[in-house]
């Protein structure tokens, strides 16, 4: 809310992004990242809602 719906969008599409370039920005992931093999799973789709919630 702070940063207004332009650039929270950015913000957690950038945070999707690190993730998927295999960062280890998600809890409870290796030191190394997993990227998308992680995102594929069921915690995929709960990430994504960050973006589109209802």
């Amino acid at each position: 809310m702070a940063f207004g719906w332009k650039l929270g969008g950015l913000t957690i599409l950038a945070y999707l992004a690190e993730g998927a370039f295999r960062l280890p920005v998600f809890a409870g992931t290796p030191a190394k990242g997993i990227g998308l093999a992680y995102m594929a799973g069921p915690t995929g789709g709960y990430l994504v809602g960050f973006y589109f919630p209802l």
